[in-house]
């Protein structure tokens, strides 16, 4: 007997393909769909029924609304070739001004590291420095290197050298203005000065893909590169990730990661292979330039402008690799170079090299880096067993008891060290991060609980790390939880009961604009859609990358 069709679609009186857990005409509208087995009580052909039609018809007006500014946004963020028109590498890039069209940058990609700023109107220099104070420091929250390594002043260099970081830069810095005016403006239509920060916005993200389209070109067509260009070509890439979860478009994310992951394979492997193991001070090296520092022997590494912006394009690019195999359902892509990358306090260092040998990723992220190593080992589980035939699940149980049992022990011995040592912490700053760092390893093991014992929201493990999560996330500023906290929240909240929910709510809320800053809206859409389908999903069949997909397009919350 085939499955009834959705509530919803009856209720609309629409047809229903009666696919599980959502069907395509609710998936089509990014709206609820309501399964169940027995009629819900707001059925009841009288008041009840009536308020539910007038909430779905909101929720069809308002994805109505969200697909119309996600249509635009993809448009402008296309990369197929077609629809990147050519740029004739003798043109020059073309000033910004209220009365003229787009901006083009218009000089070829093997000049970004001999050049300053694109001409450009004196206006840019407020949204240059807005991002260097206000919006930076809200994306990247930990990230506070020591002055004696250079600060964070290899921003303003690799902005002034790299355009498609310029460029990507200057539209972050211009949807967060738009942010803030819609703060503060009481009116509904966009006045002329509003219209031209957006007009601006679209230009500027328009001409970053037409630069990254060439840099990544040139690297493909030309025999010899070096790892400058290389590193310039992969800190753009990286640099528009960024801005496609902050201005949380959801286009071709993979596709730009995929992009990122192949150019740093090819920096290690040229430049960054010691013994077969990535090693990142040979990088360094490669990249050196004679500084006045160079006699001096410092606790911390002193980095170029080079270097430090490699570094941290490659902790962020790991980071994304490490959360969008969660969300894709497979191995993480660089899982091969982490154990010469960051520090796994389950093994002994195996170099003698000085201090910033490896990526200490909590002052890039603030979670620690070994529980993203073991969020990653999770993820490769996690795809092992799906590609298990159903047939030998049986046969392969001991093993992936066997192994969860492996990372299980390790998430426990690394929380018990982590407490331990948190103890003589006396600075403000590293009490936060073991606070954000508990947050991941109690979603890690939440995540462990799934792929090792199936979807059961009511698991007493479960139930343990969900609580566990939420008071962690309690003695943290919602302001943290637009990059360090969304992956870990959601996975949380996924399995939250239905008493916690509010909780989860209140949380993301309390970001109030700035909750479009980001992947924030879309944790919160997602939250919403998973817990529409309570008591709908089957233990074996539902997982967690389900969970990232189930608006109908992945989603990654970098």
């Amino acid at each position: 007997m085939p499955p009834s069709a959705c509530w919803t679609c009856r209720l609309r009186r629409k047809k229903c393909n009666r696919a599980r857990p959502i069907c395509s005409s609710c998936a089509e509208l990014s709206i609820t769909c309501h399964y169940s087995a027995t009629k819900p009580d707001w059925m009841d052909g009288g008041d009840k029924q009536q308020d539910m039609a007038r909430a779905i018809k909101a929720q069809v007006k308002q994805s109505a609304s969200s697909r119309k500014e996600s249509n635009l946004k993809i448009k402008v963020f296309a990369t197929e070739s077609n629809q990147v028109s050519h740029i004739s590498p003798s043109e020059k890039p073309r000033s910004f001004t209220a009365g003229k069209s787009s901006p083009s940058a218009k000089t070829p990609a093997s000049d970004n590291a001999h050049e300053g700023y694109p001409t450009v109107d004196t206006s840019d220099d407020f949204f240059i420095t807005l991002y260097l104070d206000t919006v930076f420091p809200v994306l990247f929250p930990w990230y506070q290197p020591p002055a004696l390594s250079g600060g964070r002043s290899w921003i303003l260099v690799v902005l002034k050298a790299n355009k498609a970081i310029f460029h990507t830069t200057m539209s972050l810095s211009l949807y967060y203005f738009t942010l803030l005016i819609a703060k503060e403006a009481s009116h509904t239509v966009r006045t002329p000065c509003e219209q031209y920060v957006w007009d601006s916005l679209a230009k500027h993200v328009d001409t970053s893909m037409q630069v990254i389209r060439r840099d990544m070109d040139n690297l493909n067509t030309t025999k010899q590169t070096d790892v400058f260009q290389r590193a310039s070509a992969l800190e753009g890439v990286v640099q528009l990730l960024i801005l496609e979860t902050a201005m949380a478009t959801g286009a071709d994310w993979d596709v730009h990661l995929s992009a990122a992951v192949a150019v740093f394979t090819d920096i290690f492997r040229e430049h960054g292979t010691r013994d077969g193991v990535c090693h990142l001070p040979s990088v360094d090296m490669a990249m050196h330039k004679p500084s006045i520092l160079d006699s001096i022997r410092l606790s911390v590494p002193v980095l170029d402008p080079n270097q430090a912006a490699l570094r941290f394009y490659s902790a962020i690019l790991i980071y994304a690799d490490i959360i969008s195999s969660v969300s894709l359902g497979t191995a993480p892509r660089l899982r091969y170079c982490y154990r010469g990358l960051i520090e796994d306090m389950h093994e002994e260092p195996k170099s003698a090299d000085g201090p910033g040998r490896t990526l200490q990723m909590e002052n890039y992220i603030g979670c620690q880096g070994w529980v993203l190593l073991l969020v990653g080992e999770i993820s490769a589980l996690d795809a092992w067993k799906r590609s298990v035939s159903p047939k030998s699940r049986t046969c392969e149980a001991e093993e992936l008891e066997q192994r969860s049992r492996v990372l299980e022990l390790k998430l426990q011995h690394g929380e018990d060290v982590l407490k331990e040592r948190s103890r003589s912490y006396l600075n403000a700053s590293a009490r936060k991060q073991v606070s954000v760092t508990e947050v991941w390893i109690h979603a890690a093991k939440i995540y462990l609980s799934t792929v090792k014992k199936g979807w059961d929201p009511n698991d007493p493990v479960i139930r343990s790390n969900v609580e566990s999560a939420l008071l962690f996330l309690g003695q943290l500023s919602p302001e943290l939880c637009l990059r360090s906290l969304l992956w870990p929240l959601c996975v949380s909240g996924f399995l939250a009961t239905p008493e916690q929910e509010p909780l989860f709510r209140e949380y993301l809320s309390a970001l109030g604009p700035l909750k479009a800053f980001g992947a924030a809206r879309q944790a919160l859409q997602l939250l919403e859609r998973v817990w529409g389908l309570r008591g709908q999903l089957g233990r074996e069949e539902w997982g967690m990358s389900d969970c990232f997909e189930v608006g109908g397009k992945r989603v990654l919350l970098l």
